[in-house]
């Protein structure tokens, strides 16, 4: 079958087009990678490369952001670094204006603790470890990421937890890391680790607030303390 041109589509049907006359909410999500990437490559207009992009991630966004530039360009032929770099730089744009949206001031429940970490932890494919600071009206003073780890656990030294809690002169803490797998239940290194937390806690009359771990699905969530885990460990 014969590829068509993109400039022999109506207008209608062009990407850019169509932005300029309809803007750029009616385009589909092809179409905004079509506008990203400009061009086709020989046998595929520039739509039908963006169709296949879109494919080989199950039409994923999420999945697609989180692709390296080696790996986009590794994996799709005809994707060059200059294209990869433009769709990942949108990408990331787009990930920052979800998180400058999440304006979580005080923490009162696990959901807010969810709704100021969850764009940060939820797709990622590795376990990794957040605190959030806050001061004695439980007021954020400050969220840091304070460890990587691989895909089913995450090492955390505690001296750096409690070097930043009082490098923020912080009254309380909130812990919250992820588990790519999706189930949000607490390996016993998790519990230990709490249980290791809330000591250090103490000794320096910093309150232990929760432990959270997150998952892809906003529903899908541990709390240590809506579990009545904390005052047993």
């Amino acid at each position: 079958m014969q590829t068509m041109n993109i400039k022999e589509l109506s207008e209608a049907e062009q990407p850019r087009e169509k932005l300029i006359h309809c803007g750029v909410r009616e385009l589909s999500d092809k179409e905004l990678l079509a506008v990203l990437l400009g061009s086709g490559i020989k046998g595929k207009n520039v739509l039908e490369l963006s169709a296949e992009l879109l494919e080989s991630v199950d039409n994923n966004l999420t999945l697609l952001a989180n692709l390296s530039l080696e790996e986009m360009t590794q994996t799709f032929s005809g994707i060059g670094e200059v294209k990869a770099m433009h769709l990942l730089a949108a990408l990331e744009l787009g990930r920052r204006h979800n998180l400058s949206r999440r304006n979580v001031s005080t923490i009162k429940s696990a959901k807010d603790v969810i709704e100021c970490l969850y764009l940060r932890l939820a797709d990622l494919e590795t376990e990794n470890f957040w605190c959030i600071f806050l001061n004695v009206r439980n007021k954020i003073i400050a969220t840091r990421q304070i460890a990587i780890g691989g895909k089913n656990n995450v090492v955390v030294d505690i001296r750096i937890v409690m070097h930043e809690a009082i490098k923020y002169n912080a009254a309380g803490i909130v812990f919250a890391h992820n588990h790519p797998s999706g189930d949000p239940t607490p390996s016993a290194a998790d519990t230990a680790m709490t249980s290791r937390m809330i000591n250090a806690c103490k000794c320096l009359d910093i309150h232990f607030i929760d432990h959270i771990i997150i998952t892809s699905d906003l529903e899908k969530y541990y709390s240590f303390q809506e579990n009545d885990r904390l005052d047993t460990l």
